[in-house]
C-alpha cells in the first residue's frame, strides 16, 4: 500500500501529508515539521486519511493488528498465570507464615503490562510500550502513573509530542516509567501516590 503523498488529519496537530513510508514507520509533514508515526497503529484513533478509497483497507489492517496484539497478550497472561500459580497451602502453613510476617515489613511491587522491546527472547519491559498497549494503559485502564499529567506517555497520547520524540527521550535516559526499563536496569519501585493531596509523593 503506497501512502506517499496522501493527505491526513492528526487529531490534535491538524492536517498534513505523508512524505515517506518505511516498513511500519510513516513520516508526515505537518506545517514545518516532519514527524514519524507507527503504521497502522496511528490510524486507530489519532489520525485519519482523507483518501476514502484506502480508508477501509487501513481500518482492516488496524483491526488485524489489534486482534494479534490482544491474542498475544492473552497468551502471555495465560503462560504467566500458569507459571506463577500459587500452590495449595495448609492452614498450619498459613498460620505460621502470618506469625512470621506479622510485622508487615514486606513490600509488594506491581508492574503494569509493557511490551516495549518485545521479541522472541523477551516479553518486553525494555522500552516504551507499543501504541496499542500505551493507549490501553493511559486512556482505557487509566493506570495511575500512565494517566498522570507528568507522564510523557500521557503527553504523547494528547499529541504534545510524537512517537519519535518519546522513543528518543527513553533512549536518552529520560524517565518514562519503571516498566520501560525493568529488564534493562533491573530497577523497580513501589511507586508514588497519584491521588488527593499526596500526589507524586513516594510510597
Amino acid at each position: 500500500m503506497n501512502l506517499i503523498g496522501k493527505e491526513v488529519i492528526h487529531k490534535s496537530l491538524g492536517s498534513g501529508q505523508i512524505v515517506s513510508q518505511t516498513g511500519k514507520i510513516i513520516t508526515v509533514r505537518i506545517g514545518e515539521k516532519q514527524m514519524k508515526f507507527l503504521f497502522p497503529s496511528i490510524f486507530n484513533s489519532i489520525m485519519t486519511i482523507q483518501d476514502k478509497s484506502i480508508q477501509q483497507e487501513i481500518q482492516e489492517l488496524c483491526e488485524t493488528e489489534n486482534y494479534q496484539i490482544n491474542r498475544q497478550q492473552e497468551e502471555r497472561m495465560t503462560e504467566f498465570e500458569q507459571r506463577f500459580a500459587p500452590t495449595p497451602e495448609s492452614k498450619a502453613s498459613k498460620a505460621k507464615r502470618a506469625r512470621k510476617y506479622k510485622d508487615n515489613n514486606n513490600v509488594a511491587i506491581k508492574c503494569n503490562y509493557c511490551d516495549g522491546g518485545m521479541n522472541d527472547q523477551t516479553f518486553g519491559y525494555k522500552g516504551v510500550c507499543s501504541d496499542e498497549v500505551l493507549r490501553q494503559n493511559v486512556s482505557v485502564i487509566k493506570r495511575p502513573w500512565c494517566s498522570a499529567a507528568e507522564c510523557e506517555c500521557k503527553r504523547y497520547t494528547k499529541g504534545e509530542i510524537n512517537r519519535a520524540e518519546l522513543e528518543q527521550m527513553n533512549q536518552n535516559g529520560t524517565f518514562i516509567c519503571y516498566e520501560s526499563r525493568l529488564l534493562k536496569d533491573w530497577v523497580a519501585s513501589i511507586g508514588r501516590v497519584q491521588r488527593e493531596k499526596r500526589t507524586d509523593k513516594p510510597k
